[in-house]
């Protein structure tokens, strides 16, 4: 796909564009920017959520759906199948009131919850930038799809084509592009000696590192992604045997390697949402983490962080960005001290949860 002209872009499965063609990765950040905005304005969403992932020979799906409606209620189930040794559910719902998290590995549960009030009452905080609080935010599932393509503007550039089409009857824009560097994907950027970010390169085709997305014209749902590997073909020397089976010479044959493969779809729902639908019923006994004190107290530590971080810089300099690909992880790691690390323009934050 990367080696046809701009002006005819293919599909990953290698279907030709005959479509309204658009112009250029600017017009296709615009359609990013639209959609994103369309997406937080939106008050209420229904979606089942399907993940098939084609991986190191390793075949497996998420399966699950999407809830949204006013006053901070959300609701995110997804289950993991197909893997032999494992299946997993998590599930996050959040009634207005209380955030919860249930997971379910291995049949192992755990279960936690943050009060609304004293997460929002942090966020209060006046050196916390509209930045942070997003990211936040997202963190605890209160940003849906919008967070997906927020990510993808961030590490695709869309410069592969872009096509207006349909998808399953419904106008969509399809957006071709590839990762931007090798720092988007979590991988080296090239050494000690590299100036910045280096570009992709080649990169082996268990990387999915093609960007295919359908995103509705008239709405900005995000209704399809595709992410696949680049499939070179590489030469390989087999031996060519005499008769009694001794080595005589080489040949070269290609060989090409089965390619990642990820296919995200989103199947909005045309239907009213019920409050009924965000209510978490507990478990038969089944105990329940408060984690709200710990959420509250790292929120306050990495505000104050950021905001030592902006006066050492001094007003002038960069404001510090919160990356929604690195978004406050749930994890519990600490955040880095400034010193830490090189500057950065987006400080790792990080606030515990149980999710």
């Amino acid at each position: 796909m990367a080696q046809e002209p701009a002006g005819r872009p293919t599909s990953l499965t290698g279907t030709p564009a005959t479509s309204t063609e658009l112009p250029g990765a600017a017009a296709a950040d615009q359609v990013l920017q639209a959609a994103i905005t369309k997406l937080r304005d939106r008050p209420t969403a229904v979606a089942d959520i399907s993940l098939q992932a084609d991986m190191l020979n390793e075949k497996f799906r998420v399966v699950g759906q999407y809830l949204k409606a006013t006053d901070y209620r959300v609701l995110l189930r997804l289950t993991v199948e197909g893997l032999a040794d494992a299946q997993a559910t998590t599930q996050q719902i959040c009634d207005g009131t209380t955030i919860y998290n249930l997971s379910i590995a291995y049949d192992e549960q755990r279960i936690s919850s943050i009060r609304l009030a004293p997460l929002l009452k942090a966020l209060e905080n006046p050196d916390a930038d509209a930045d942070f609080k997003e990211a936040v935010l997202t963190q605890f599932g209160f940003s849906g799809p919008e967070a997906l393509l927020q990510g993808l503007r961030k590490a695709a550039e869309f410069d592969l084509g872009m096509k207006e089409d349909d998808y399953e009857g419904r106008p969509v824009y399809i957006l071709r592009g590839q990762w931007k560097d090798r720092e988007s994907l979590g991988l080296p950027a090239g050494g000690p000696n590299a100036q910045g970010a280096a570009r992709i390169g080649f990169l082996p085709p268990y990387v999915p590192s093609q960007v295919a997305l359908w995103v509705g014209r008239d709405n900005g749902w995000p209704y399809k992604l595709v992410m696949e590997g680049k499939v070179p073909s590489v030469l390989k020397e087999e031996p060519i045997l005499d008769p009694t089976g001794r080595p005589i010479a080489k040949k070269p044959t290609a060989v090409r390697e089965r390619p990642s493969r990820l296919t995200l779809t989103y199947n909005l729902i045309d239907r009213e949402v019920s409050p009924d639908e965000f209510q978490f019923r507990v478990p038969e006994n089944a105990r329940i983490d408060d984690l709200t004190d710990r959420v509250s107290v790292a929120i306050d530590a990495q505000i104050s962080e950021l905001s030592a971080r902006r006066r050492s810089q001094g007003d002038g300099g960069q404001n510090d960005q919160i990356d929604p690909l690195n978004a406050p992880r749930p994890d519990g790691a600490p955040a880095p001290s400034p010193g830490a690390a090189p500057a950065q323009a987006t400080p790792k934050a990080s606030v515990p949860s149980e999710k």
